[in-house]
């Protein structure tokens, strides 16, 4: 039996602000949190309140996170899994 019973876990990883978007004076619009709560808000615009649009995950890291600490949570199991002989699969979708 595998030791995580959950069948599919999501995960989401911010990527920190290019070098471009630093030049181009931008600003950070995913705020993390360690609860795996992700809040999303529209770049700041002074005529009027930007909306937040709040999502949830089993695991939220931001552009801070080590791989180690990715592998540990996400793929160890994954691996481990696969070894003792059920199908295991990661998704990775990145931009």
């Amino acid at each position: 039996m595998p030791k995580n019973t959950e069948n599919v876990r999501v995960a989401v990883r911010a990527r920190p602000i290019s070098e471009r978007e630093i030049k181009l004076s931008c600003s950070k619009v995913v705020d993390i949190s360690p609860n795996g709560l992700v809040n999303l808000h529209a770049p700041m615009n002074k005529s009027q309140v930007t909306p937040q649009h709040k999502f949830t995950y089993d695991f939220a890291y931001d552009e801070n996170v080590q791989q180690e600490q990715l592998y540990s949570d996400l793929g160890q199991v994954v691996i481990e899994n696969a070894f003792s002989g059920y199908n295991a699969c990661i998704f990775a979708y990145g931009q």
